[in-house]
Parts: structure tokens; C-alpha cells; sequence
């Protein structure tokens, strides 16, 4: 696939190198494992994060093929599954064993009743069980977003009244809410007909956590970004459990003082929270997607302030990768062209945009999963 012009090809062959030449090809191997036994026993108990996905796949497809075998020859086949709620987890493990009953179980004639009403129950079961699990999370993700939505609307202000609405003195931004939960029904706020910059202070007020929002045009990237440790790594602006977490920016940076501005965000299989990220391996997107907003808030107001993209690159997240996080403050100019030395080498592609010493930067990461424990990097210098 490498070989081939498409970079969608490209794509999918990078996204897979892991699994075929990378460290967890464990089931690109032949087996040593004698598969026509009479009796063979799977055990994906002690597989890591990483690899059950792809093992749980492995080891369905290998039971799909021994029914169809043994169908062909005339054979019943038994198939017990022990803590068959494991295969709920994902969609895909899930969808395979209603294949498993379509292609194959189902065509099997038991000549037990007993046997066939008891199995027909079960699979019945998975099929309601498994189709209730991926609707749950689909609801809970549109809760999520619907949530951040909400959030997007009422910090818009029209052209006229921006400088009269949310008069608020400094003192109410200081206002600490230390509860673990936070009203979820903000008043209603009329929509203007002339947008500007997003107004935060209103956002500030309801949670002190709050440290700005973050926009890129061309991408589902527009969220309020929070500082509080990991403490939003799985929780929602009001601060109740969510899946999808909120971005957070890096404990040891400082709005107002730090050089470069690290924000993290999950990396969600619906392209929702920071997954567009990885859209910037291609340089085509990057031409036309080049600039970041930040809106901040210094001394009570908003602030907008525009990042252009200047390095994208992959790293991962262990001793062996590049320790980007740790440049939180550049101390003198020599630190600095070592971190934008160890960038460059690092680049998908030259954008040849020219940093100094005395820059400002944002640095926006998420999980990029062709390598283990993987990251997406975009680093944008102010303008």
C-alpha cells in the first residue's frame, strides 16, 4: 500500500505498520498453535490495551472460519465465551459476533431444540445487549457535544453591545466554585446578528477553572480550555464524568507568562474533540487550515489572540520520544533553538515559517495511533 500514489492508501498503511512490522505484530506471525484441534481454548486476558482490540478480531475470525470448515464437513461446532460483556466494549467485537450468528451459527440445524432455542436466546441477548451499549455512547457523546455547543453560544456578543454587556468587575472572575458539580442550565442568551470575538467572562464566572477557548477553522476544534491538573482528562465543563473530557492546558504553564501554551485533548474516533489534529499530516489541509485562535482572558477581558501553524510532527509518549511538554519557558536562546532543532527534525513537512528567540507559541496535542503510545503535535507562533 505504500507503494501506491493515493494518500489515502499511505494513510491506511502507516495507521496499520504498528500491527504488521511495528512492536505489537504479535498476530502477524504464523502460529505455532495446531488449529485443527478438536479443542482449542483463546485466552486474550493478559493482552494490552493496544493489542485486544485487534486480538479479540483475530480470535473471532479464527472461530468464523473453523464453523465454516466444519460446516462443509458435515461438523457441529460448540462455542463458549467466558465474560462475553468483554466483546460489548467495542463496536467492532460486538457487530463480528452478529456476523458470527448471521454467516454462520444460524445456518447450523440442531437437531437438540433445547440446544438451538437456548442459543438463539443468547445471541439475542448480545445482539440487544451490544446495540444498547453503542446507542448509550452514542447519546452520551451528543450529550457532550450539545454540551460545548451550549457553551459556544453563549460566550458569542454582537458588534454593538460587546463593550456594555458583562460589565463585570475583576473580583467576580475570582469567584471560586469548589463543588464538583456546576449548574448545567445557564440562562438563555439571545443571538446577535454581528458576531465578534467570543466574550469569556460569563463562562469564567461559572467555572474558575475556565483559561480560554480554542478555535481552528476547518476542524470540529472549538472548546473551552481548562487548568486543573488532568482533572478534565474525563470530565465536562460543569465537571461531571464525560468520556470525552474537556482540553486542558498544562499544569506548569501561565497565560500570561509562559512562551509556549501546551494543550491537550482526546483524540475521538468521531473526529470530535482534538482527532482532526492528525488531518495535518497532509500538507494540502495544512495549506488551507494555517491559523489557530486563542481567546484568553487578561485583566477581566477577552482577548483574541491568532496562531499560524509553524511544525507538525509525531512523537510518542515514553523515554525514547521527544519531550516537547517539558518547554513550557524558554530561559535563554540557546534552549530555544535546541527545542526548534529537535522540531525539525521531527516535521511531516517544511513549512518554513521563521521562529526567534522572543516568540510566543501554542502547542495543541492528541494521541496519533501508528505508533505506541503516540502523539499528534502542532506547534503555531503567535502573530
Amino acid at each position: 500500500m505504500l507503494k501506491q500514489e493515493e494518500p489515502e492508501a499511505k494513510e491506511i498503511a502507516l495507521a496499520i505498520e504498528l500491527f504488521t512490522n511495528g512492536s505489537l505484530n504479535t498476530f502477524a506471525m504464523n502460529t505455532n498453535v495446531d488449529t485443527s484441534n478438536s479443542l482449542i481454548c483463546y485466552d486474550i486476558l493478559d493482552l494490552g490495551k493496544q493489542l485486544l482490540p485487534i486480538g479479540m478480531l483475530v480470535v473471532l475470525d479464527s472461530i468464523l472460519n473453523r464453523i465454516t470448515s466444519n460446516r462443509v464437513k458435515g461438523k457441529s461446532t460448540y462455542i463458549f465465551i467466558d465474560e462475553i460483556y468483554l466483546l460489548f466494549q467495542y463496536e467492532y467485537s460486538a457487530n463480528f459476533l452478529f456476523t458470527l450468528w448471521k454467516r454462520g451459527v444460524r445456518r447450523i440445524m440442531f437437531k437438540d431444540k433445547d440446544i438451538l432455542i437456548s442459543l438463539t436466546i443468547l445471541l439475542v441477548t448480545i445482539l440487544v445487549a451490544s446495540s444498547y451499549y453503542v446507542i448509550s455512547n452514542l447519546m452520551k457523546e451528543k450529550k457532550e457535544n450539545d454540551i460545548f455547543k451550549d457553551l459556544g453560544q453563549e460566550i458569542i456578543t454582537d458588534n454593538v453591545s460587546n463593550n456594555v454587556e458583562n460589565n463585570i468587575p475583576d473580583e467576580a472572575n475570582n469567584t471560586q466554585n469548589n463543588s464538583n458539580e456546576i449548574d448545567q442550565n445557564p440562562s438563555p442568551k439571545s443571538k446577535a446578528t454581528n458576531y465578534s470575538i467570543a466574550d469569556l467572562k460569563s463562562l469564567k464566572i461559572k467555572n474558575s477553572d475556565l483559561v480560554g477557548w480554542i478555535k481552528v477553522d476547518g476542524t470540529n476544534i472549538n472548546y473551552p480550555v481548562m487548568q486543573n491538573e488532568q482533572f478534565y482528562l474525563h470530565r465536562n465543563f460543569y465537571k461531571k464524568y464525560s468520556q470525552l473530557g474537556t482540553p486542558f492546558l498544562q499544569e506548569d504553564c501561565s497565560i500570561k507568562t509562559s512562551d509556549n501554551l501546551i494543550v491537550y485533548g482526546h483524540h475521538i474516533k468521531s473526529c470530535k474533540m482534538f482527532a482532526d489534529l492528525v488531518k495535518y499530516q497532509n500538507y494540502n489541509f495544512y495549506k488551507k487550515h494555517k491559523y489557530i485562535k486563542f481567546y484568553t482572558l487578561e485583566n477581566g477581558e477577552t482577548k483574541e489572540n491568532t496562531y499560524e501553524i509553524c511544525y507538525v510532527f509525531k512523537t510518542t509518549a515514553n523515554e525514547n520520544g521527544f519531550k516537547f511538554y517539558s518547554y513550557t519557558k524558554f530561559y535563554d536562546e540557546e534552549e530555544f533553538n535546541s527545542f526548534f532543532e529537535n522540531c525539525r527534525k521531527r516535521e511531516l513537512y517544511n513549512i518554513g515559517i521563521e521562529t526567534k528567540y522572543g516568540d510566543k507559541f501554542v502547542t495543541l496535542v492528541t494521541c496519533e495511533y501508528s505508533q505506541k503510545n503516540g502523539r499528534m503535535v502542532v506547534i503555531a507562533r503567535k502573530i
